[in-house]
């Protein structure tokens, strides 16, 4: 989905600035806007939630964007400055005042940033347009059934973190999806719950399927990521937020797995569902655990991809990663196979079980770095 994010050019003044000087100083931001991102000066009123970008154009700024900030104390603020015209001198004294606003609990996270980063830019403006289609949007997610019953950690308090960005669940009772299964079939059941209850974005009790109607929702969960709709499987709700997140950065479809091990900085994860999109080949065969239905094993496209996983309270695991695919898929696994090389923090925490669950979540590219910064200042913020 295109962003559109919104900013304010903040300027007293004084000295007076050309048109062209102005387009001098916005220069580097408007060259690093990613590109599902549409940048728009504009002075229009902010919904809660919807971040507060403001580009310092020079000094004497400090106390206009602070009057800015008090306007919006539950909104997170984005402090752009450039280093000509004392614009970073009063970016650093607004940063310290809404930092210490923030610490006192009188409103959002701020974050502060010279449009000359561009490594640090590039991020942020990520972080920030996600943060406002989900303020905006409010993204209904459908959770299909309970969630299984062995997400004893990822469904413990799970439906508190939707909120946390700017989502909501709607539990729907999993004998709804099974009458329209047996009616149809898994791929009509899931479509016709998805229009009904107006869905962005779903997660099943997918092993229900199994004990009730010997088949399995593999293919078709992987088919409705394929199609721009986030599906995800038994019913993790926290696996499902990461995936929107993930998918509203990039645009693409995201790789739901299970981690089955690691060596050192070498991880391996596995799962039943891959989208086609990220393969270089597939084949459709039988689900992993019960032998039965259907489900997809590919080839991954091979390259840098980032690893992520939201626990229940908003925090975020994450690293970008190598993912290469194994010479030889192991019979003893989920059918889609990946290696994966991790950053050595990553790895210790993988190697010792300080974990937020046991989905993680793949994409290709590296948006890492974007999603610690979601996480960190782009939470629904309340007094």
């Amino acid at each position: 989905m295109l962003a559109t994010l919104k900013y304010r050019i903040i300027d007293t003044g004084l000295p007076k600035k050309s048109p062209e000087l102005m387009k001098q100083y916005l220069g580097p931001l408007l060259e690093s806007v990613p590109k599902n991102v549409q940048l728009q000066a504009s002075n229009i009123p902010l919904i809660k939630g919807e971040p507060l970008i403001g580009f310092c154009a020079g000094g004497g700024t400090e106390r206009m964007f602070l009057q800015m900030a008090e306007q919006y104390p539950e909104n997170p603020a984005v402090i752009l400055v450039h280093k000509k015209s004392n614009s970073f001198a009063a970016g650093c004294e607004i940063s310290a005042r809404l930092n210490a606003d923030f610490k006192a609990g009188k409103r959002a996270p701020s974050i502060f940033c010279c449009v000359d980063d561009k490594e640090r830019l590039v991020p942020i403006l990520t972080a920030a347009s996600t943060a406002s289609v989900f303020a905006q949007k409010k993204p209904k997610i459908g959770l299909i059934g309970n969630p299984s019953d062995w997400l004893i950690g990822s469904g413990y308090y799970a439906e508190g973190l939707p909120p946390k960005f700017h989502m909501h669940t709607e539990r729907i009772d999993i004998s709804e999806f099974l009458t329209g299964a047996k009616k149809e079939n898994v791929y009509n059941s899931i479509n016709e719950i998805i229009k009904k209850h107006k869905l962005d974005a779903f997660t099943i009790r997918c092993f229900d399927l199994v004990t009730s109607l010997k088949c399995t929702s593999c293919l078709e969960v992987s088919r409705f990521n394929d199609e721009g709709m986030t599906a995800a499987c038994e019913g993790d709700i926290p696996a499902t937020v990461t995936m929107m997140i993930m998918n509203q950065m990039t645009g693409s479809p995201i790789f739901m797995a299970n981690p089955t091990g690691i060596d050192g900085t070498t991880a391996r994860f596995a799962h039943c569902t891959i989208p086609r999109k990220l393969t270089t080949s597939s084949k459709v065969t039988t689900h992993f655990e019960s032998g039965i239905g259907t489900s997809v094993a590919g080839k991954v496209i091979e390259g840098t991809w980032t690893a992520a996983r939201f626990g229940v309270n908003g925090d975020v695991m994450t690293t970008s990663c190598e993912v290469t695919n194994p010479e030889k898929p192991s019979p003893d696994q989920c059918r889609t196979q990946i290696i994966a090389k991790v950053s050595k923090e990553f790895a210790e925490r993988l190697r010792t079980g300080d974990v937020l669950g046991n989905h993680f979540l793949f994409v290709p590219g590296n948006i890492a770095e974007a999603l610690k910064i979601y996480s960190q200042y782009f939470r629904n913020w309340s007094k």
